[in-house]
């Protein structure tokens, strides 16, 4: 059975949004109260309550459940399935606004209901045959939180349908610590990601029903990619060197052989014959948005580390309470930068954790840069015995960091990126892009999708210049300060000019 009809779809949503780099020095009385660690959590918003796929969403809940509580300890995620009355297209919205979650915690949103793909405007969900919940919005709603990382699973069909415009798992047995793939995507990875189950066009199927006791169509199986996504989770789990782009890879390679296992004639579509039949070939999972940043966490050091600018460094982004770096009298701050360790130059994250895990215990010397005044250091770190390394990378594919803008951004039908939300405090919020205000060309690019606007702010240097159209409808060109450095600096005041002018500031 597919996971929605020609008229509705399915979606499952994970999405993350990257905060930029905490400024400032970390004070030691601070530093001496223990504070938790990051952690998961997952919304599942999921249709049990449909007819004809409710049984397989109940089965992708228990098995999201028993995949984490398999690999990850109590204390590290936490999972919420909405209810009836919140499965309303305002109800998922503010469901996701309201998860409480910190500035260093990922969340997870997945959603399990009909839908259909929009050509103008995307994918998108139908709560009951209520208003569309565009997945944008959904994205858009996951960004604005500000969290460190977001994952949107989409799995829906994406049969092509315009749209009018003007449960418990079984007991299994706590892990002692949180397997290392677990950690490396959903516990130190930043940044957004958006993973389809389907392509434009294709159904996003439910497994064949198991056959038991010669009863044919008795037993739900979940559905094709859910099933696949934690299956992909669970064999590697222990895996150290792993990323979103090869799990997003391995899933849509055993999502279409699995499809021409269960269905090695294809998938027929609706009913009829001769030119009214429709047969699917295949399924294609896809990824659609990448965490953007490379990190890496040593419990021994008690550092969390990113890529930079400088391809001969790697930056402080997390002091972790109680470990070696932070008893130092005067302790690592995040911006803070590390070029070496232990005799061994540091360029990368992967230079960091290497020398983190094979340095002898004892005292071991750490240089680089500090955020303050960016004055050289050199400082000695007693390195216990018996501690590991724990390798956390999230491919980007860039040579920088992307800035971090802080505003939640979805594509418009008159050309360009209209902003939908702004995070306070950041460049967005300080340059007054407020919802409503039109992004069309950034440095002189055109501006269609999120990806082209993640380009322009992983090229920008300190200033880019924006053009588009004001909440008010008044065009803009505009020069902005969007990059401080190593170790993001509050953004610069926002200056208010005055009455509407072909120059006018955003908003």
């Amino acid at each position: 059975m597919a996971f929605g009809s020609i008229s509705r779809r399915r979606v499952v949503g994970v999405l993350a949004v990257a905060a930029g780099l905490a400024g400032g020095r970390v004070e030691a009385a601070q530093l001496a109260q223990p504070a938790p660690g990051p952690r998961l959590r997952i919304l599942i918003v999921g249709d049990r309550w449909d007819a004809g796929v409710g049984k397989d969403v109940e089965v992708n809940i228990e098995s999201t459940v028993a995949t984490f509580r398999t690999n990850m300890r109590p204390e590290s995620f936490e999972i919420r399935a909405l209810g009836r009355a919140e499965f309303t297209r305002d109800g998922v919205l503010g469901a996701v606004a309201r998860e409480p979650i910190g500035p260093d915690d990922a969340l997870m949103v997945m959603v399990m209901a009909h839908g259909a793909f929009d050509p103008r405007s995307g994918a998108y969900l139908h709560m009951d045959g209520r208003a569309a919940l565009f997945a944008s919005e959904l994205s858009a709603a996951i960004r604005a939180r500000g969290n460190r990382l977001g994952v949107l699973l989409y799995e829906s069909c994406q049969q092509v349908r315009p749209v009018p415009f003007p449960g418990p798992a079984a007991r299994v047995g706590v892990p002692p610590e949180d397997m290392y793939l677990f950690r490396t995507l959903f516990l130190e990875a930043r940044g957004y990601l958006e993973m389809h189950a389907a392509e434009p066009g294709q159904l996003a199927l439910c497994l064949p029903k198991f056959v038991q006791q010669g009863i044919q169509d008795a037993g739900h199986r979940g559905s094709l990619f859910t099933q696949c996504f934690l299956d992909v989770l669970n064999r590697n789990a222990g895996e150290r060197h792993r990323s979103w782009e090869s799990i997003a890879e391995e899933v849509a390679g055993d999502v279409g052989a699995r499809f021409a296992q269960e269905w090695p004639n294809g998938f027929q579509v609706g009913g009829g014959f001769g030119p009214m039949a429709r047969v699917q070939r295949t399924q294609r999972s896809r990824l659609l948005a990448r965490a953007p940043a490379w990190t890496s966490y040593s419990d021994r050091v008690g550092l969390t580390v990113e890529e930079t600018v400088n391809a001969a460094e790697v930056v402080v982004t997390r002091v972790h309470p109680g470990g070696p770096a932070a008893r130092l009298a005067v302790p690592f701050a995040p911006g803070d930068t590390i070029s070496r360790m232990a005799g061994r130059p540091i360029q990368t994250p992967a230079d960091f954790a290497v020398a983190a895990d094979q340095a002898p215990p004892g005292r071991a010397a750490i240089g680089g840069r500090q955020l303050a005044g960016g004055a050289a250091f050199e400082v000695v770190l007693d390195l216990p015995n018996g501690g590991r390394a724990r390798e956390r990378f999230v491919e980007r594919g860039h040579g920088r960091p992307k800035v971090f803008f802080g505003a939640s951004l979805v594509p418009d039908a008159r050309g360009g990126l209209l902003v939908v939300a702004t995070v306070p405090g950041t460049f967005a919020w300080a340059n007054n892009y407020r919802p409503g205000t039109l992004i069309q060309r950034v440095d002189g690019a055109p501006i269609l999708t999120n990806e082209d606007f993640d380009r322009a702010m992983t090229r920008a240097g300190d200033r880019i210049r924006v053009e588009g159209i004001s909440r008010n409808g008044v065009p803009y060109d505009q020069a902005i300060r969007v990059r401080n450095g190593v170790g993001a600096a509050p953004p610069v005041a926002p200056v208010i000019q005055p009455g509407p002018a072909p120059t006018a500031r955003a908003g």
